[in-house]
Formats: structure tokens, C-alpha cells, sequence
């Protein structure tokens, strides 16, 4: 079985996940695409009786490339040109108490100055990257915005399969020894994913087409990991959709129904835009669902990890959860092979905790050599089965045993979102002293009901990690809450968005129930209606200073415009607090 590289997460992350972890953005290859955040199984701090909002400014959508000149016949991406491979991210710095709801992890950290948490494709450049699928254009510079090459797809596409050797003789003159695309491309053709622009030349250095990358991943998922397809996706509600060569019709169907793809938005229009060119960060996004789909992450011929009952149908062989919220934990946390230390633990796969010999928990740094051998050299595979059981035996108990305490009944969507948060910051959550807690359970404030919205702000104010809030565990909180509200796993309908407030050299009074005084917040807010009360600040001095001077001015965004409560919510987005002087 051809397996896929054993991705190993870079990660001290909560929104890269690894927060920079699928996802799996809201739109196709192009801006309107969501973070992607990845993260490890690690213990989160609320805000909790906090009422801060956070997130960053509405995403940058790059503009629609124009149509390049059609190869007599295309069909493959590219990856940049011999990239300089990301140095490994130092260990992160654990949190003062694992046990304690507190802070989460620190995000994984980007060494690009290009790519920013406010941009679309934050989360899956983390996710890339992290995995060792994408590097920069150099030490500092991921170069979003730069168009791709045949040659640079395959080469990306060659790592996600883990770099496998190959025998085979080079058909293309135009692609010589010694050049960084050079095995790529004999991997590719030799296993029918390529075929070249004519038999003899490939073109490593032109520009590759949308149309072309749909062809090479249908093949690659198709044809080499032998995976079965569907041709669900209708392109005539395309309005370009003529505009398919007809070589690409059944992979771009393909693609668009199981939503690889899902068009270029401009306005109120979306086009499949086929023969326009595609960018780094729009392959990123395009890489990040395709490991997300079955049969990718463990190398095919089997889909997902072998939980399948007799009769193929998806089934977890261990516990309640769902085969999707499996797939959604797998996507965050990010596949490790070995051991690395997760801020509170050693942890292995998928984010789960390694033990001893004796089946004990390995939680001291000084202790990884206690680790039990079974945790190295994972496969996918194994590393499911380890997840599962997890799961099964550990945190599925506690939303069980929780539901019975106060007499609940969970639907399967709910079932599976609580099993993912408790997951991701463990299960102090269920004590009445968290406003979750008390919401679900129907206790005081909400004995009469809750709506939507005090869901999202009561469950999405576990979010910080090492006392910030962390963009990417907010964008898991939605989705976790898409899943909760609404049983939508696919985050294909957003209602509501979170707002980080900086306070912009002041710290931020909230009523964190640890009595903790921050210098960011967040909040939740609907889309498409006013923000209405935001947080009003006041400046706290870190010493002695005299603070009786400092005047609130405002929120702005990091572009300068003023946000007030009457401005529309329309996507998650940071607030700076402006500061000035009173008039003596």
C-alpha cells in the first residue's frame, strides 16, 4: 500500500494547528477560503465569564489570475523552485498547570512575514508548512500571490506521497538531472499521474492551470491511491463552465464534487475559472482538503485506516463517535510518528497522550525515555486505532458521564462536538463553575433557555493558549459549533464570527473567573448583522503609572477603519483599541 509521508507537525500550536490544522476552508481556491487550523490534544483556558470578542480583519481575497496559455495537454500543478525547508520550531512553553482549563498552546508560529493571521489562507499555509509539504521561498517569504509551476505541483504532490523511490527513465527531454522536479516528475509519470504536454516534453516552468491541477489530483487520488470516485459535481451551474477542455470535464466534476474545488468567487459570482492560473496559497488550501479526503492521509487502499464494517461502510470499531468527527480530530490535530512533548505530555499520532510500560501517562519532559516503544515509528493506521481508543476510553466517558449527571440526551452532531472540544482542552469544562457547563445542563442563568449565540460565546471563550487568544482555536470553536448547532461538519454555512480586541499597550479588565487581567479578549458575533454593544475598555497600567489621562477612542481595524456598533459583522477580524490624552 503506497503510504503518505509521515506528515510530522512543527507544531506548538492551537490554530495551526497544530491550529495549523481542516478544515476545511469555506471556499475553493480562492479568498473566501477559512483558517485551517491544527492543534494537539492539550488542556485550553477560557475566557469563560468573559465577554471579549476576537479574530482577525476580513481576509484578503487575491484577485482572479488571468487565463494562461492552454498547453496542447495540461494537467499538472507546481511547487516553488527548490524551497528552503523550515527549520524545525523549538519546543513550546508548557503551561503552568496541565490540569487547569487555562491557557492552550501556543499557535504554531510561520517564519513567513507574508502571511498573517488575518489572511484567508493563514491556517492552511500552517498546515502545509507544518507537514513539510510546502516550504518558502526562502527563510522569510512564503510569496502567497505567486503563480505556480507544473513542475513545483508535482513536486509538492510527490512529498504528500511520502517521496517514494523510483526506477524509471525520464520520457521528457525537457527535464534534466540535477533539477529539484527531476524525481517528482518521473514518480508522476511513471505512475500515470502525468503525461506530459506532448510525449516528449512536460514544461516544468509553465504556469499550471486550475483545470490541470483538478486532472493530476483526480489521477494521483483515482489512479494511484486507487480510491473510488464519484462524478457528482455538476459544472453547468458554472456560468464559464464551456470554457473545460474536454480532457478535464470528468477530473474537474470530480473535483467539484467532493469539493476540492469549489469556484473563484467575484461579487455575487462564482466561475470555475479553468484555464486561470493558480497561486501558492491557493494550492495550499487545495492541499489541505485533499489530505483531508479519505484514502489520502493513509496512503489509499483502504480510505480510512481500515474502519470499514463488512459491507465498506464506514464504522469506529471503538466508541460513539462518528466516522466525520473523527476525521475532523485527525485534521486538527495533525499525524506525528514519534513522540514530541505537547506543553503538558509526551504525545504521539493524532495528539494522543504516550504512556509507559505500565499504561501510565508520560507528563514529565525528563521522562521520554519511559515511553513505551509501541508509541514509535507510527503508522497513520496505528495512529487512528490509538486516537479511537482515546477517545473511547478517555474523553467519550466524560461527556457520557456528564450527560447522565443532569439527565441529557445528545444528539450524535452534539455527541461528536463535545467529544472533539473535550478532546482538544480535557474535561474540566463540565464543572458548574464554567458557564458551558451551566448552559448545557440548563442551570441558573440559563434554566429558562439559551440561544444560539450564548452557546457560541459560553463554548467559544476556551481559547487562549499561554495567556493570548489564539485565532486558530477560536476558528476551531466555530466549526466545533457549526457541528454542535447545526450538525454541519463541513462548515459549509458560517453564522457567526469572532472578534479578538488588542488592547493596544493597555491591559483589558474581563471577568475571567481566575481574575486574570489580559491584554486581549474575545467575543462572538452573528454574520450579517450589527456588532452592537462592543467591549469598552479602560487603561490599566502594568506599575504605578497615572492612568487618569488616558482617553478610549475607539476600535479600528489594523487597515485603520473604525469598527462601531452599528458596523455589519461580516468575517472574523482583530480590533486595536486607540488610545489618547485627555485635555488638561
Amino acid at each position: 500500500m503506497k503510504r503518505l509521508l509521515s506528515i510530522a507537525l512543527t507544531l506548538a500550536l492551537s490554530l495551526s494547528l497544530l491550529t495549523c490544522a481542516r478544515a476545511y476552508a469555506h471556499e475553493p481556491v480562492t479568498p473566501t477560503e477559512d483558517e485551517y487550523p491544527i492543534s494537539g490534544s492539550y488542556l485550553l483556558t477560557p475566557f469563560d465569564e468573559s465577554t471579549d470578542p476576537t479574530d482577525p480583519s476580513d481576509p484578503t481575497n487575491p484577485s482572479d489570475p488571468s487565463d494562461p496559455t492552454d498547453p496542447s495537454e495540461p494537467e499538472e500543478p507546481t511547487e516553488p523552485e527548490d524551497p528552503t525547508d523550515p527549520s524545525d520550531p523549538e519546543d513550546p512553553t508548557e503551561p503552568t498547570d496541565p490540569d487547569d482549563p487555562g491557557d492552550e498552546p501556543e499557535p504554531v508560529v510561520l517564519p513567513f512575514t507574508d502571511v498573517r493571521e488575518t489572511h484567508w489562507f493563514y491556517g492552511d499555509v500552517c498546515f502545509v508548512y507544518a507537514n513539510g509539504i510546502m516550504n518558502g521561498m526562502s527563510e522569510t517569504a512564503f510569496m502567497p500571490d505567486r503563480t505556480l509551476t507544473r513542475g513545483e505541483v508535482v513536486t509538492v504532490l510527490y512529498r504528500v506521497s511520502g517521496q517514494p523511490e523510483t526506477q524509471a527513465d525520464c520520457p521528457f527531454s525537457d527535464v534534466p538531472s540535477g533539477e529539484y522536479y527531476f524525481t517528482p516528475v518521473l514518480w508522476a509519470a511513471e505512475n500515470g499521474i502525468v503525461n506530459g504536454v506532448t510525449k516528449t516534453t512536460f514544461c516544468p516552468k509553465d504556469p499550471i492551470t486550475r483545470e490541470q491541477i483538478a486532472t493530476i489530483f483526480f489521477r494521483y487520488y483515482a489512479i494511484y491511491l486507487e480510491q473510488e470516485v464519484s462524478f457528482s459535481g455538476d459544472l453547468t451551474t458554472y456560468p464559464d463552465h464551456d470554457a473545460v477542455h474536454d480532457y478535464a470535464t470528468d477530473a474537474l466534476s470530480w473535483a467539484v464534487g467532493c469539493e476540492l474545488m469549489r469556484g473563484i468567487a467575484s461579487g455575487s459570482t462564482v466561475t470555475l475559472s479553468p484555464r486561470a492560473t493558480t497561486t501558492r496559497a491557493q494550492l495550499a488550501a487545495l492541499l489541505t482538503r485533499l489530505c483531508a479526503m479519505d484514502g489520502v492521509m493513509d496512503g489509499g487502499n483502504g480510505g480510512n485506516g481500515g474502519n470499514e464494517d463488512e459491507d465498506g461502510e464506514d464504522e469506529n470499531k471503538f466508541g460513539q463517535s462518528s466516522p466525520e468527527i473523527i476525521e475532523f480530530i485527525k485534521g486538527r490535530e495533525g499525524f506525528r510518528a514519534n513522540p514530541y512533548w505537547d506543553y503538558s505530555q509526551w504525545s504521539v499520532g493524532y495528539g494522543t497522550c504516550c504512556r509507559d510500560e505500565d499504561g501510565n501517562r508520560v507528563t514529565s519532559r525528563a521522562d521520554e525515555h519511559k515511553i513505551a516503544d509501541k508509541y514509535r515509528n507510527l503508522t497513520v493506521e496505528a495512529a487512528e486505532q490509538l486516537l479511537m481508543e482515546s477517545l473511547a476510553e478517555e474523553y467519550e466517558p466524560t461527556i457520557l458521564g456528564f450527560a447522565e449527571k443532569h439527565g441529557l440526551e445528545f444528539t450524535q452532531n452534539q455527541f461528536d462536538a463535545l467529544v472533539s472540544f473535550t478532546y482538544n482542552l480535557g474535561g474540566a469544562w463540565t464543572s458548574s463553575s464554567y458557564k458551558i457547563s451551566r448552559l448545557l445542563s440548563g442551570k441558573e442563568e440559563y434554566a429558562n433557555g439559551w440561544t444560539d449565540l450564548d452557546f457560541m460565546e459560553a463554548y467559544g471563550s476556551w481559547c487562549r493558549v499561554g495567556g493570548k487568544v489564539a485565532t486558530g482555536t477560536c476558528d476551531r470553536r466555530l466549526r466545533e459549533a457549526a457541528i454542535f448547532l447545526y450538525g454541519d461538519y463541513g462548515y459549509e454555512n458560517p453564522r457567526f464570527a469572532f472578534v479578538r480586541y488588542d488592547g493596544n499597550g493597555s491591559y483589558l479588565t474581563t471577568s475571567n473567573s481566575t481574575g486574570n487581567i489580559y491584554t486581549d479578549a474575545v467575543d462572538y458575533f452573528i454574520i450579517g448583522e450589527p456588532y452592537g454593544e462592543l467591549l469598552t475598555p479602560e487603561w490599566v497600567a502594568a506599575d504605578d503609572e497615572d492612568t487618569s489621562n488616558k482617553v478610549f477612542l475607539g476600535w479600528f481595524t489594523g487597515d485603520g477603519a473604525e469598527v462601531t456598533g452599528e458596523t455589519i459583522v461580516k468575517s472574523n477580524c482583530t480590533l486595536i483599541a486607540k488610545w489618547g490624552n485627555a485635555e488638561s
